[in-house]
């Protein structure tokens, strides 16, 4: 951003001086300077509001991303615990008798 030293500001004076005149330049200048506050005031509120802004897109993006974590997570858990869910499952009476070895044919003790 531009910057206006002291000797361009003497310059300005010094042309409103001449221009607008002794009486009314007092005036001129408490106006200018409100002018000055409100757009000081104005440039404020915008930083402030862009500020939030960007606040919030960066929560917005930080959600978004625990709530995939947070997927991930749930999935890998559910990869793990189904194995050790089907493990303890009490078994009914036909899987039990499906599973219980069956003995050889044959005659005993031969």
């Amino acid at each position: 951003m531009p910057t206006i030293g002291s000797v361009e500001l003497l310059i300005i004076l010094l042309v409103a001086f001449l221009v607008v005149g002794p009486r009314e330049l007092p005036g001129m200048l408490r106006t200018a300077g409100g002018w000055v506050k409100r757009m000081r005031v104005m440039a404020t509120e915008f930083q402030h509001n862009l500020d939030a802004v960007v606040r919030d897109a960066d929560l917005e993006d930080l959600k978004n991303d625990a709530l995939s974590i947070k997927r991930e997570a749930d999935e890998v858990r559910n990869s793990i615990s189904k194995p050790f869910r089907e493990a303890t499952t009490p078994l009914s009476k036909d899987e039990l008798a499906k599973s219980k070895p069956k003995a050889p044919e044959g005659k005993p003790g031969a």
